[in-house]
């Protein structure tokens, strides 16, 4: 994934957690991801900020997303940008243990 433009993740069910390892890699990255819009990858991500949500199954959507983003190569850097700000403040093992002791802290005084 490291040399790739974009990643692009298309999902077929809508309640259930899959896509987001992919996810979060490529946004470490500093990669655009386009991806399916579930339930679940909205959790992770926030439209054209951090990914670029497709609707699910709609071919001609996903295939103007990945025209579009190949020829606005500025539109790619600002999200793989803010997607890798997203996923050091949120998802990296720094932010992980940041809140980790947060929550001790947190219960050691109460």
């Amino acid at each position: 994934m490291k040399d790739a433009t974009l990643v692009v993740v298309t999902l077929e069910a809508e309640h259930i957690s899959a896509g987001q390892m992919v996810l979060i890699e490529s946004m470490a990255l500093g990669k655009t991801v386009l991806i399916t819009k579930t339930d679940t990858t909205l959790d992770y991500a926030e439209h054209d900020q951090t990914a670029y949500f497709v609707p699910r199954g709609d071919r001609a959507k996903l295939q103007e997303a990945i025209r579009f983003f190949m020829e606005h190569p500025e539109e790619r850097t600002r999200i793989g940008e803010q997607a890798r700000k997203k996923f050091q403040e949120t998802f990296s093992m720094e932010a992980y243990t940041q809140n980790m002791l947060q929550i001790l802290r947190e219960r050691l005084e109460s």
